[in-house]
């Protein structure tokens, strides 16, 4: 796993201390809006796609359709806080969908975090019925994961059909101010978990998935990040700036 620092912090490796499960956390997040990667073939990185129109950095609303299109097309949100203060700051996580078609992003359930990062993962609020829902406004770091690259694996995933081959892939995570967009951090993941989803929507000229983003190092990772005190120098790169797809 290589990473790229745009901070003097040390990101230090150790056995993973969770897994990152993809989930539709956000209602708004539905396979009708498109993501960062595209139509994969059998042997075709996910880059041989066409790139999203160039554009200028743009604001974005603080919405899931904000961090859809920061994750998408860069720019920022402005209503977001901005990256600085106290510890921990919140941080949200946008990854590619699963379908070899028109590919949603989905959220990223940040799943058991450990003690000293809690108070910045799945950041909760109630909504107008009582229920918990993402809280969006408090929103600092934005991760936007997405792959580079795809080959065959030589597994057909039978549970979703006897042609569907799973394609395994190769991921990078970028970290976003999420008020300015600048990048903070870029880190290469490598390839994801070799195992067949137990969900996808497969498209039928293409019967294909592709292995599943493994964030179990994530932590370790971002834990400089959100850990940040607000005083030393800044960790993100002065403009810097996301264009989208890594």
């Amino acid at each position: 796993m290589h990473v790229q620092r745009y901070a003097a912090s040390h990101v230090t490796r150790s056995r993973p201390r969770g897994r990152l499960i993809g989930a539709a956390l956000f209602a708004l997040t539905v396979a009708a809006l498109v993501g960062c990667s595209g139509t994969s073939g059998p042997t075709g990185p996910d880059s041989a796609a066409p790139p999203p129109t160039a554009r200028p950095p743009q604001a974005h609303p603080a919405s899931s359709e904000g961090l859809q299109a920061m994750c998408r097309y860069g720019g920022y949100i402005p209503a977001m806080p901005a990256y600085t203060g106290p510890a921990p700051h919140p941080i949200e996580g946008l990854q590619p969908g699963q379908n070899t078609g028109a590919v949603a992003l989905t959220s990223i359930l940040w799943s058991d975090p450990p003690d000293d990062l809690r108070g910045a993962f799945n950041v909760l609020t109630r909504d107008h019925s009582g229920a918990l829902i993402p809280d969006l406004s408090r929103t600092q770091l934005v991760v936007c994961v997405t792959r580079t690259g795809s080959s065959p694996s030589g597994i057909v995933c039978e549970d979703l059909g006897s042609n569907v081959r799973l394609l395994r892939s190769n991921y990078r995570m970028t970290v976003l101010e999420a008020h300015t967009g600048k990048v903070v951090q870029v880190t290469d993941m490598g390839a994801g978990i070799e195992d067949c989803p137990s969900f996808a929507y497969v498209d039928g000229t293409d019967p294909a998935v592709f292995t599943s983003f493994d964030g179990g190092q994530t932590y370790d990772v971002l834990r400089p990040l959100v850990l940040w005190d607000g005083v030393t120098a800044h960790p993100a790169v002065p403009g810097t700036t996301w264009t989208g797809r890594g």
